[in-house]
Parts: C-alpha cells; sequence; structure tokens
C-alpha cells in the first residue's frame, strides 16, 4: 500500500507583505455527490496524518485529498473490505488507525499499514451492534459508546462493559482523569477510583467537549440549553440561545481559537464566544439560498483540521469554512537581510519542520514556523525538498506526495 501525506499549497508569486483587511468572516465551499461524495448525509469527521480528510456517510467511507474522493464500501469480493456501509462515528488512535462506529455491526478498524478494515470482535462479544461514540484515555484505554448497550472499555485483550446506558453520543475525559458520557438519560461520570458509573444531570445530552484551557465541560442536548459544568466543584450554568427558532442542540466542537461552535438539528450552525457568552449565527447557506437546500440547517458533526478550517458535516453534504484571515504573513528572513523572498516550494516533514525553497536565495528551514534559517547548500535555486526524495513544485497548486 502507498501512504501519501498530501499538502496543497496555493503559490501565487508569493511574497511576506503586512495582510490586507477582508468584508466577510469566512470563506464556504461545498461538497456533494455531485463532486464525488458517496452519499450526503455526512455523520462524521476526521484528519489523519497524513493530512487526508475522512467521512462517515449512510453510504460508505469516503476519504478525500483535496481533489477526489475516494470510497469504501461492503465488497463480498473482498473480506478485508468494511462491514456496513452506514457510519455512525469515526476516531484516529494513538496508532494513526481509524477507528469506525458501525449503524450496524459492531466497532471497525481501518488498519493504515495494511489497507484492511478489521471487525472488533471482543466489542461484539458483548452486543455493542450500533456504535455512536469513541474515546482514548489518558492510560490507553478506549471507550465505545453504543445506541442501547451501553458502555465498553478495552485495554488490549481485555474488556469491562458498563450496562444501563443507552445513546451514548459522547465520551470525554477531563484532565483529573474522569471519564464523561453523554446520554439519552443524562450526564454520566466515572471517576478513576470508582468502579460504577453515576449520573450528574438526568436530561439528555447530545454532546460534550472538555475545556483544558478552562477547565471545565460545555455540553447541550435536545430541547437543553448550552451548559458549562465546573467538574471540581460539579456545578453548572447555563447559556441559553436567543437566537435560536428552537433548541434542537446536536452537536459540540471546541476549536483552537477557544470558539464553541453549536451544531442544531434544523436551525443551522451557531458560534458562542466564551467571553462575552454571546451566541452568533453563521450563515453557511449558498449565495443561491433559494434552491439551497434546508438539510443545511442539520449539522451532524463539526471538526477542524490541522490548518483551521472548520469541517461540517451536513444533510446536504460536506460544508468547509475557511477563516479569511486564516493566511499567516512571515518575516523570518530579516536576519539574513531579505525583507522580501520569492517563494517556490513548501514543505512540512514529518518532525513538523517546515522547509522552504527559494529563488535566488537558497534554502530554508525552521522549527517554530517564525525564525527561518538557511541552509548551506551549492545550488541556490531550490525547487523542492524533501525527507527521502525530491518533488518538482508546480507554481499555483502545488501538490506533494510522500510515498
Amino acid at each position: 500500500m502507498i501512504s501519501s501525506k498530501v499538502y496543497c499549497l496555493l503559490i501565487v508569486l508569493l511574497y511576506f507583505y503586512a495582510p490586507t483587511s477582508s468584508a466577510q468572516d469566512f470563506q464556504v465551499n461545498y461538497l456533494s455527490v455531485e463532486d464525488g461524495l458517496s452519499q450526503n448525509e455526512v455523520t462524521s469527521i476526521v484528519q489523519d496524518s497524513y493530512g487526508f480528510m475522512w467521512f462517515g456517510t449512510r453510504g460508505g467511507l469516503n476519504r478525500y485529498d483535496g481533489y477526489s474522493f475516494k470510497h469504501y464500501k461492503p465488497s463480498i469480493m473482498d473480506s478485508g473490505s468494511i462491514s456496513n456501509p452506514s457510519i455512525e462515528a469515526l476516531l484516529l488512535n494513538k496508532e494513526q488507525d481509524i477507528l469506525i462506529g458501525l449503524k450496524s455491526g459492531g466497532p471497525a478498524k481501518y488498519d493504515y499499514s495494511a489497507g484492511v478494515f478489521e471487525v472488533q470482535e471482543l466489542a461484539k462479544r458483548y452486543g455493542l451492534n450500533r456504535v455512536v461514540s469513541f474515546c482514548e484515555d489518558e492510560e490507553d484505554n478506549t471507550w465505545i459508546g453504543s445506541w442501547s448497550n451501553g458502555v465498553l472499555c478495552l485495554n488490549k485483550d481485555t474488556a469491562i462493559h458498563y450496562k444501563g446506558l443507552d445513546q451514548v453520543r459522547s465520551i470525554q475525559q477531563t484532565e483529573d482523569g474522569t471519564v464523561w458520557f453523554a446520554t439519552s438519560a443524562g450526564l454520566k461520570y466515572k471517576k478513576k477510583t470508582d468502579k460504577i458509573i453515576q449520573t450528574f444531570i438526568g436530561t439528555s445530552i447530545t454532546s460534550l467537549v472538555a475545556d483544558k484551557v478552562n477547565k471545565c465541560l460545555w455540553l447541550l442536548g435536545w430541547n437543553q440549553d448550552l451548559m458549562k459544568i465546573d467538574y471540581h466543584t460539579m456545578s453548572s450554568k447555563h447559556y441559553p440561545n436567543n437566537k435560536a427558532v428552537d433548541y434542537k442542540n446536536f452537536t459540540l466542537y471546541n476549536d483552537t481559537q477557544g470558539i464553541l461552535w453549536v451544531g442544531t438539528w434544523g436551525n443551522g450552525l451557531f458560534q458562542f464566544n466564551k467571553e462575552t457568552e454571546e451566541f452568533k449565527k453563521v450563515n453557511i447557506y449558498p449565495f443561491n439560498s433559494q434552491s439551497a437546500s434546508v438539510d443545511f440547517d442539520i449539522i451532524r458533526d463539526v471538526f477542524e483540521d490541522k490548518v483551521g478550517d472548520i469541517w461540517l458535516g451536513t444533510q446536504a453534504g460536506i460544508v468547509r469554512i475557511s477563516r479569511k484571515n486564516n493566511f499567516k504573513y512571515i518575516n523570518g528572513f530579516d536576519q539574513h537581510g531579505l525583507n522580501r523572498v520569492h517563494v517556490s516550494a513548501i514543505y512540512i516533514d514529518n518532525n513538523g519542520r517546515k522547509w522552504v525553497g527559494t529563488s535566488g536565495n537558497g534554502l530554508f528551514y525552521s522549527d517554530d514556523g517564525i525564525i527561518y534559517n538557511r541552509v548551506s547548500i551549492n545550488r541556490s535555486n531550490v525547487i523542492s525538498k524533501r525527507d527521502d526524495l525530491s518533488v518538482k513544485a508546480y507554481v499555483f497548486i502545488n501538490v506533494i506526495l510522500e510515498e
């Protein structure tokens, strides 16, 4: 199998100048069956270590390289294919394999190195047929949440089954080691030293996130306010969304800028500012909104990629939200007496080091992405620098593949 690291780089006579302002906050793009997606109902999203985006749908698993989709569906001719096309949940685990929650057939795993799907037989033995959530904790346990048969905690070849929990839509661990569960019967939790799962809130919860910066939990539920839980004092605070027609809150995501994204079932997308404690409606409809499907208002999943773009799984396909000010302009060449650099190639290696090839000024690298160091080489015009091979970089759209 060939594993590829994909970087899509827009290089149009790239120079390092100060950024200009824009009237709009976001640029919104769309992907659907017309673009090659296997099915429009997108339930879950992850990004792998190679930069590929993965989308779970009701019509199979999709891998997206920035240009085209690769579909993974059941095949009677392939014993290593996925066993069910209807995907409920995805998780990229610490081994860089993808865990897949199926609507029927239990959990599966995509073994990246082998390129095959494996059924998690140990979980199936405990009757976890419909899997809707995953979580890996600090002790390398994998928690698997089911629709109607509780939660399973797996560690290598051992398993502990916690029954009596239904519709476990989200699982999170906080820094104190407590594992939290969003269920149809409320917010549940299990402390490290406890053998049982206890109830904190007795109303239906659909999504929760652990906020490491503010040391709290954020959660929401069907017909419920956004809530903040201080898990040290076990106190809570409610934040009603006055901009929403109803409270069919469904999914929640805390991005790297500290903004909470609230996806609803039928009322679209909102941002919550933790500082001002205010909600803001985000318009994700195409420009020709008269022909747009109301299915854009059903947000199934929210995910932030490595460059800060927000991806939405909706009933109408994929929505990609890019911040207009997401470009960062670098002035890390001043120490070399260069206030203007013509870039011809960019590469990020396996250790996160940034390499910049220039036209006429040689090769540079940076560990922090701020200060760039010149590499002493004989040739001054560098097209591209790779860990293991040289690849020609193309102006405008530059795609670098690592095989």
